[in-house]
């Protein structure tokens, strides 16, 4: 199975970031994802925290410290995007498959590389949750670009100039991936589709999500499917051993009726050749149903050769008795 180096990107207006940073910081009481498993939320962890409570407060302070320019729209109807954040994971097998200190280091190096990207003072927060069905990080940062005021050079914020370019989304892909080839991690750059790239770049963090709810899905009907088959090939396997089973006490009846019989009415009541008619009638039954073998190990149960024995030694006698009145006769 192929595994992926997966890095997305999603932007936020400023009305947005409470909601984000409380659904990223673990902040809420209750949540709507039924996939968070809130008893594992102390196995999250930070590579950088923010210093405020919230990411909007956070983005205040990181612009007046960093001294971060840019005309922004922060209120009205056409706001302007301030923060954007990636979304960085693979798939729930590949973690488990290199277990939890390999995890750590993909995170590690994942940080490493979007502070390339982007600068590591711009970053709000980087977060990886462990406490949802696949491991994954939310990294949330201030997209800074250089620019020029009054003839300075100056840092401003300007989302759309941050990711100016053709197939600028692409690229970020290409570069995620190489980084990561590049730390050791086998790891397979994610299926190329220019138009989703190219026009809309990547899959918002919740639009990812649920294209990784319809994956998991559709593995575990592919996995419930192959288990149905299991199943119906068990039930075929317990007829037939019902049938057998159902057979072997059809023989077991024919010899214990002939036994029962034999010791109740006296070895004279039935002749050699009864006996041999019932014995023959059993093998009959055994054979149709392929249980001679089954036959053989039914006589041989603790409890049945000792009588089968006695019963043989009987025949024994009784054909000598036999031999020596045809032999008195001829005389």
């Amino acid at each position: 199975m192929a595994h992926f180096a997966i890095i997305r990107n999603a932007k936020y207006k400023l009305a947005n970031l409470q909601s984000v940073s409380r659904h990223n910081e673990r902040q809420n009481a209750e949540y709507g994802n039924k996939d968070i498993d809130t008893s594992r939320s102390g196995d999250n962890y930070r590579l950088k925290s923010p210093r405020e409570k919230s990411y909007e407060k956070e983005f205040f302070r990181l612009r007046e410290e960093n001294g971060l320019k840019g005309n922004l729209r922060l209120s009205g109807k056409k706001q302007s995007n301030v923060v954007c954040e990636f979304l960085i994971t693979s798939d729930a097998e590949y973690f488990k498959g290199v277990g939890g200190e390999e995890t750590r280091r993909f995170f590690q190096e994942a940080y490493g590389f979007a502070c390339g990207k982007c600068g590591e003072r711009n970053i709000v927060s980087a977060v990886v949750h462990m406490d949802e069905t696949t491991p994954h990080m939310h990294l949330t940062y201030i997209p800074v670009v250089n620019g020029l005021k009054k003839g300075r050079e100056v840092e401003k914020i300007n989302c759309s100039e941050f990711w100016k370019g053709h197939d600028s989304y692409g690229r970020l892909q290409d570069e995620f991936h190489a980084h990561m080839a590049a730390a050791g991690f086998a790891l397979e750059r994610g299926v190329r589709n220019a138009d989703r790239e190219e026009s809309r770049g990547h899959l918002a963090v919740e639009e990812f999500k649920i294209a990784s709810a319809r994956q998991e899905a559709s593995e575990l009907r592919q996995s419930v499917s192959e288990m149905q088959g299991g199943v119906i090939a068990l039930e075929k396997q317990k007829n037939a051993l019902e049938g057998e089973i159902r057979a072997l006490q059809d023989a077991r009846d024919v010899i214990s009726g002939a036994m029962v019989d034999e010791y109740a009415e006296g070895a004279k009541t039935h002749s050699m050749e009864v006996w041999k008619a019932r014995i023959a009638e059993s093998k009959q039954r055994a054979s149709d149903s392929k249980l001679l073998e089954l036959l053989k190990k039914f006589v041989d149960l603790p409890m049945i050769k000792p009588l089968w024995e006695k019963f043989v030694q009987s025949q024994s006698m009784e054909k000598g008795r036999d031999g020596r009145g045809d032999r008195n006769r001829e005389r």
